[in-house]
């Protein structure tokens, strides 16, 4: 059976932190910046790496872009494209702006046996809501997915519900994996690129 590919999603607005690129924002310790971070850990699991959506910031990172397939819908049409271009591959979806992800988290994932599901995705609780970004995904997921986008669907969450999923449980010690930096608050003063400032709304 071929790897799962692990793709990069790197299509977001970063609104909060005036469109500031987060995945070229640095992982503390080494300051390499946390897509190549995470593209990083992939490989070393020998998983194939791809960054899913279109920025122009990232194309000197020498690692192959998968548009949005289609664009300016969010999240599902990164999903759908990169379950295209995978090929009958499962994928391992990663937000750009999660630089805690470790290897450790990744072998879990690819641990979890999905012969009768179609998801495995991190959970903090029973309550919380699935990490659709932090999660696995098999070929079944691209014809519910297509449909689901063809009749208006922008939800990733409302399309999980609808797949079998298996919950993966991250213990106490592994809650920071999943964190991520959505506003400058966020990420560490160290770690703010000069003139972030003038960058914030």
């Amino acid at each position: 059976m071929n790897r799962p590919w692990c793709g990069i999603f790197i299509g977001g607005a970063a609104r909060r932190m005036g469109g500031f690129p987060k995945g070229r924002l640095p992982v503390a310790g080494s300051g390499q910046p946390i897509v190549l971070h995470l593209a990083a850990l992939a490989q070393s699991l020998d998983l194939p790496v791809v960054l899913v959506g279109e920025h122009a910031a990232y194309h000197d990172l020498a690692l192959p872009f998968v548009p949005d397939q289609p664009a300016g819908i969010g999240p599902l049409g990164g999903l759908a494209a990169l379950l295209t271009a995978a090929s009958g591959s499962e994928v391992i979806a990663l937000a750009c702006d999660m630089p805690f992800v470790s290897a450790q988290i990744l072998t879990r994932l690819l641990a979890v046996d999905l012969q009768q599901a179609d998801v495995v995705a991190a959970q903090t609780s029973p309550e919380a809501p699935l990490e659709s970004f932090l999660a696995r995904y098999r070929p079944t997921v691209l014809a519910p997915l297509t449909q689901a986008i063809a009749h208006g669907e922008r939800s990733l969450q409302r399309l999980l519900r609808s797949l079998r999923v298996v919950a993966l449980p991250l213990s106490e010690a592994e809650q920071a994996v999943r964190k991520d930096w959505d506003s400058w608050e966020e990420v560490p003063e160290s770690l703010r690129p000069p003139g972030w400032n003038q960058l914030k709304l």
